[in-house]
């Protein structure tokens, strides 16, 4: 069942009942979608196994960085991209997505450095951690051009923009719509699951533009510094639809036993 057929059905039982009761079924159905609601959280320090995450160089355009720092550097002496992705096929493929969001910290910015901004976008083709470098995605597999193409290895389409100035956690929130569908398709068919690419905005001049991220990987960072993803859920509209008429039982019977 859809949300729309769902909201259709939940408006057919409140047409049958008086405004107070109507009032009181909205609050029930509010409550439901609090109740059921999931969240699930991805933290690398807890687990880093559903993780892999890299950087690509242009400098270094055949060096793999699979276990080191990511690092996103936007200067015109040379550029480098970051690329991560999380297994999410643990979340039950019917649930609805309401909400996603990425948590990365950098923990060293370069002296010369002013600010970076990064553009978020869905990977369309699928990368290895200890293969990746600026020129292949995988051992022998070039990306469409050196560095990635928009529109062949990753979406062009924006999920949101980021831009560095001081070492602390970013939150890169994925819940515009394209970034919701993306986290969408991920649990609905995890083998569409590439994950992000973090794209660094060329800044235009020679000063070196660059931050570093604690990684998955990294033996070091604390609990709450290294990389974190968290999606928020609802059951799909069927078992919704039957936590609020299940609940919304109560308020019938209460207003009748008044009546």
């Amino acid at each position: 069942m859809r949300f729309p057929h769902f909201l259709r059905a939940f408006t057919m039982v409140c047409s049958t009942l008086p405004g107070r009761a109507v009032s009181a079924a909205l609050a029930v159905l509010c409550l439901a979608s609090v109740v059921a609601a999931e969240i699930y959280t991805f933290d690398s320090a807890a687990d880093p196994t559903p993780w892999q995450d890299t950087r690509i160089f242009r400098s270094s355009s055949n060096s793999n960085y699979g276990d080191q720092v990511l690092s996103s550097r936007a200067d015109n002496n040379s550029l480098s991209h970051n690329l991560v992705q999380v297994d999410t096929s643990g979340i039950l493929s019917t649930e609805v997505v309401t909400g996603a969001s990425l948590k990365l910290t950098t923990d060293f910015q370069h002296p010369d450095t002013t600010s970076v901004t990064l553009t978020v976008h869905r990977l369309l083709q699928p990368w290895d951690e200890f293969e990746a470098t600026w020129n292949e995605r995988l051992n022998g597999t070039a990306w469409s051009t050196p560095g990635m193409q928009a529109g062949v290895d990753y979406s062009s389409t924006v999920i949101t923009t980021q831009t560095l100035t001081a070492n602390e956690t970013h939150t890169f929130d994925l819940g515009s719509p394209a970034g919701l569908a993306m986290v969408q398709d991920w649990i609905s068919n995890p083998t569409s699951n590439y994950g992000l690419a973090l794209v660094a905005t060329p800044s235009g001049g020679t000063t070196r533009e660059q931050f570093n991220f604690v990684h998955s990987e990294s033996t070091t960072a604390d609990s709450g510094v290294k990389p974190i993803l968290i999606i928020t859920t609802v059951p799909e509209p069927t078992t919704l639809l039957m936590l609020a008429v299940g609940a919304l039982g109560f308020v019938i019977c209460g207003y009748r036993r008044k009546k």
